[in-house]
């Protein structure tokens, strides 16, 4: 399969949480022993860049200059019947002129190990680990910040025909002692008690806790009753409702609300739009939600994704924020072995108690790659990043853009 490195990293649909320098081990465990038999694909590669900065005018960082790169990179792919597995990891160092020493520059580790033990049975972790010193970091979700940065997320899930358990983890870290760290953690339960293959009634439970700089500033325990209903094989819709039991520092006291929640999957196949969607609102703590929506157009894959989240991002708000995402995405194969990818989104948080406040990040890019053989792969991607605060939010701008050529060298 012909990618772009990073940005494929970014689309992977789940993620396994690990530690600094994890892609760095994994090379060399790969190098030093032979591939285990039970793997599908062990696919070790070297990626040697050349890029160029631009910080704009009056923009943070030094001043625009040609940099060097290099980036080792493995992915390990199992798939089998009863259990799958696949992680990604690569370390990326960077060259620059001052510098006799190549320096680290980001870790990245992605990944999704799946056994499936019964017929209706799996249990699912999944997780994702980003640490940058770059001040684009190579996470699109992620906020710019001038020091080092790590974000890591994961989650575990077991299922079975009459219920669930899951578990999920968030948290995000600043060497920069002038910025709070923050997480979140979110674990609950689901029954079962009437289901068949069209239709599932359900009674859940969820507590949930959002962290700054160690200390709680918010949580909330969930119990609602639902249904979910499945119209056809394209079209399902879900229904719950509830109470919300919430522990509120910046309140100061204890309070119930209540607590809805509505899914709609496979909306343009039920209006028969050249297009398909999905849709999920909540309402228990906040209002949050989300919504994708995805076609294929001339041979082009185009995909849309909107998201409204609390969240405990940290940085220079230390308490939760409210997050909204958009993100746009167009990928065209153009010719065998040749591929075009646009991308662009918005990223906008604002803390609880200062409506006014709000720091708001864009980024684009566009990506040429090229199969020149069957190992070896070029690319041309340019980058744009910017990001203002307003409203109190008190930041230095970025804005910054990055014109990079690489080669990417893989063993299949």
């Amino acid at each position: 399969m012909i990618r772009c490195p990073i940005t494929e990293a970014m689309h992977e649909v789940r993620y396994i949480s690990r530690a600094p320098g994890l892609a760095a081990v994994l090379i060399l465990a790969s190098l030093a022993s032979p591939p285990p038999a039970t793997a599908d694909a062990v696919s070790p590669s070297l990626m040697v860049a050349m890029r160029y900065d631009d910080p704009g005018p009056g923009g943070i960082g030094t001043a625009g200059e040609w940099i060097g790169a290099f980036q080792p990179e493995l992915a390990l792919e199992r798939l089998a019947p009863t259990a799958s597995w696949n992680i990604l990891a690569h370390r990326r160092f960077d060259s620059y002129g001052e510098s006799r020493r190549p320096r680290v520059s980001n870790d990245v580790a992605i990944g999704t190990v799946t056994n499936h033990f019964a017929e209706h049975s799996q249990v699912t972790v999944e997780g994702r680990y980003f640490r940058s010193r770059d001040l684009i970091h190579p996470d699109p979700e992620s906020p710019l910040a001038s020091t080092e940065t790590a974000w890591a997320s994961g989650s575990a899930r077991a299922s079975f025909w009459r219920g669930e358990a899951s578990y999920q983890v968030r948290a995000r870290t600043y060497t920069s002692p002038a910025l709070g760290d923050g997480d979140s953690r979110s674990w609950g339960a689901t029954i079962h008690p009437f289901r068949s293959e069209q239709q599932t009634w359900s009674a859940a439970w969820r507590h949930d806790d959002w962290r700054l700089s160690g200390d709680t500033d918010l949580s909330a325990s969930v119990a609602t009753v639902g249904y979910r209903r499945q119209h056809t094989e394209q079209v399902s819709s879900s229904l719950e409702v509830g109470m919300a039991e919430v522990e509120d520092d910046l309140l100061g006291s204890r309070r119930r609300d209540l607590a809805l929640a509505a899914s709609l999957d496979g909306l343009g196949h039920m209006l028969r739009l050249p297009f398909d969607a999905r849709l999920r609102v909540t309402r228990d703590v906040s209002t949050a939600g989300a919504a994708e929506a995805w076609s294929s157009l001339g041979g082009a894959q185009i995909t849309v994704r909107w998201e409204r989240a609390l969240e405990a991002e940290g940085g220079i708000f230390h308490e939760p924020t409210r997050r909204d995402y958009v993100s746009a995405e167009a990928r065209d194969t153009l010719s065998a072995g040749t591929i075009l990818s646009l991308e662009g989104s918005y990223r906008r948080a604002r803390p609880r108690s200062v409506s006014t406040a709000q720091i708001e990040t864009y980024r684009a890019s566009a990506c040429f790659l090229r199969e020149v053989n069957t190992w070896l792969t070029g690319t041309v991607r340019y980058s744009l990043a910017r990001q203002v605060g307003t409203g109190g939010a008190d930041l230095p701008d970025v804005d910054r853009s990055r014109v990079e050529f690489s080669f990417t060298a893989a063993y299949r």
